[in-house]
């Protein structure tokens, strides 16, 4: 059963009618998107709206993970990335999809609603956010093709088969929509901590993208390249952007912190993720490249 979040009546977001609508749609064309069961509207059964789809058996690697021997690492490495480039490849309009999302004017969007939701959140003052706002604003690239986006395409939002060999399911559907593919490849790899990433960067590592055997954040992207014939000449921008919306965020669920709306001690240390993060953009912004080089 997959339902919103107890508690939380941000406008728009948990929309089960919607997420379940696009598993229905993505059910006859993609075995990696769960099947949907069925949707219930009744708030009276569970107190909130929900739906079911099947139980699709794997693993799901976490920021904890250990003990996958570098081979292992690299083969589910491997399959992740191809996963997203199967997944950019469907025919939204064959799907029936072509209404979800609004392709042009997106990257401004992005960045717009980005800005407003960090200023909004706001907590502390971190030069470097300011820094990378202007650079964003400034710098918006002309998107490709549409593709559909997943949004938070990461390892702990797929499941590998139990003989880990590769993706078997992604979950998470809900922030689905039509857009500049980039946008998801920047977003993942603004999730892709690595060995020689600063302290306060790996601080917001999500997911086991430092051990041995996973491809770096450069290989990650050429694999992708390689097999969608995507342009990577404005990569640093796509990944500054994932930088920034991950830094809005974390900031959305520091703020609840500081103001006392909750106690979870997860929360305490997420204004150092979002201080590395920052660095971390203002370093490409300065000397180029995804890839982290000393000052």
């Amino acid at each position: 059963m997959r339902r919103g979040p107890v508690g939380v009546t941000v406008h728009g977001a948990h929309d089960m009618g919607r997420e379940h609508r696009t598993l229905v749609a993505l059910a006859p064309m993609w075995t990696k998107s769960p099947r949907p069961v069925a949707y219930c509207e009744d708030l009276a059964v569970v107190g909130a709206k929900f739906y079911l789809m099947e139980r699709v058996e794997g693993v799901v690697l976490r920021r904890d993970t250990t003990g996958l021997l570098p081979e292992t690492m690299h083969r589910l490495c491997g399959s992740l990335v191809d996963t997203l480039v199967e997944f950019h490849q469907i025919d939204y309009e064959k799907a029936g999809l072509g209404h979800i999302g609004r392709p042009v004017g997106f990257l401004d969007r992005q960045v717009s609603g980005w800005i407003e939701r960090y200023e909004v959140a706001r907590t502390d003052e971190v030069p470097d956010v300011h820094l990378v706002e202007r650079w964003l604003a400034a710098n918006i690239p002309t998107s490709p093709a549409p593709t559909l986006l997943h949004n938070d395409f990461k390892y702990d939002n797929v499941l590998m088969d139990k003989t880990l060999t590769g993706v078997v399911c992604v979950l998470d559907w809900e922030m689905t929509t039509l857009g500049d593919p980039l946008v998801d490849l920047g977003a993942s790899l603004a999730l892709w901590q690595q060995e020689g990433d600063a302290p306060d960067l790996m601080a917001a590592r999500f997911g086991p993208t430092h051990l041995p055997g996973n491809l770096t954040r450069s290989q990650v992207a050429q694999r992708y390249a390689s097999r969608t014939g995507a342009d990577l000449s404005k990569l640093d921008w796509y990944y500054v952007l994932g930088l920034y919306k991950m830094i809005g965020a974390l900031q959305q669920l520091y703020r609840r912190y500081v103001l006392g709306h909750t106690k979870e001690e997860r929360y305490r240390n997420l204004a150092v993720a979002i201080r590395g993060m920052a660095a971390e953009g203002r370093r490409v912004i300065e000397q180029g490249g995804i890839e982290r080089r000393a000052f």
